[in-house]
């Protein structure tokens, strides 16, 4: 079983194990007494105000990151848009290719393309 010590208030001067009474302290040390609460009091004042504003600044950043965020999101779904598009060209263009390429070719009479400069625009144009 455990033994129970006894904890003597606090004191002071650190050698009375009465408990503070206002008579018993001297004017000065209730002065000290009074002027440390009030040390205390501003301290914690000080830190309410860092504490507000603290949260102020984070709340501002918390909006600017999810302003942010917003803005990402709406790009990234552009560029998947943007992105089904270009697969879809590239689709188009492989069979076009593919259909291109699987056709059996005409040969060109070479005469034919020496008898007008406008024949051989015409050609150029085709295969570009």
């Amino acid at each position: 079983m455990p033994q129970k010590t006894n904890i003597s208030p606090l004191s002071l001067t650190g050698t009375s194990n009465k408990p503070i009474t206002r008579s018993a302290l001297s004017s000065s040390q209730s002065d000290d007494i009074l002027k440390a609460i009030a040390k205390l009091e501003s301290s914690h004042q000080q830190l309410l105000k860092l504490n507000q504003q603290t949260s102020a600044q984070q709340s501002a950043q918390f909006e600017v990151l999810k302003s942010n965020l917003g803005n990402i999101s709406n790009q990234i779904s552009d560029l998947k848009a943007e992105n089904s598009n270009l697969r879809a060209e590239l689709t188009a263009l492989k069979s076009k290719i593919h259909l291109l390429e699987s056709t059996p070719s005409t040969p060109i009479n070479p005469l034919y393309l020496n008898s007008s400069k406008n024949s051989l625009n015409v050609i150029n144009v085709v295969l570009m």
